[in-house]
């Protein structure tokens, strides 16, 4: 009988990077990659281009992507940006980069973890000031552990089945509908996709 320890077999986990505008979107993504079957499935890199704006988050996203599966996270912010966006998201599709799209940006997508999404579209600000309102004026963007137990509902991510049902969720090929829909997103497909729900 021998004695050596037989080799564990390889998991080979699915590469995948996200690139996303902001702090806020930044944390929640690596919030979610702490998760045990996340982290057995993906091997999930997040990078934040710190606040920049869609074109910034293509270049990152171009810069680091590696052949891998990249998702964009990014914002419509206002109607003006709209030629802008669409131009961004088609450099994203040249490269096969998927994109994560929140209108006006990824507070509403936030806040309807909470709850559902005021009538009529919104603001940046506005959806911020909501936000706020919802986390009894509390908000901590780039602490991990707090955008987990607040916004995701813990470990288990209690919260996301409400984000889906409380604001206007479309499929990540759906672009022209997020965009011309204020509030609504579409991210809530990636998350899906990493949580496996």
């Amino acid at each position: 009988m021998s004695l050596r320890r037989r080799p564990r077999p390889q998991v080979t986990r699915i590469p995948l990077l996200l690139v996303c505008e902001g702090w806020l979107e930044s944390s929640y993504f690596h919030a979610i990659a702490r998760h045990p079957e996340v982290r057995k499935r993906y091997a999930l890199d997040v990078r934040c281009s710190r606040g920049g704006r869609h074109p910034k988050v293509f270049e990152l996203a171009r810069r680091l992507s590696d052949g891998h599966e990249t998702w964009c996270i990014f914002d419509v912010e206002s109607d003006d940006e709209r030629a802008k966006v669409q131009a961004t998201i088609k450099k994203c599709q040249r490269r096969k980069f998927h994109v994560g799209l929140s209108n006006p940006c990824f507070n509403v997508w936030a806040l309807g973890h909470l709850q559902a999404m005021p009538n009529g579209p919104t603001t940046p600000d506005q959806s911020r000031r909501d936000l706020m309102s919802a986390l009894r004026g509390s908000l901590d963007p780039r602490n991990v552990d707090w955008v987990l137990e607040r916004i995701l509902g813990g470990n288990n991510f209690a919260n996301i089945q409400s984000a889906k049902g409380n604001i206007r969720c479309f499929g990540p090929a759906d672009y022209e509908k997020v965009l011309v829909n204020n509030p609504s997103t579409s991210v809530g497909s990636i998350v899906a996709k990493l949580i496996n729900r």
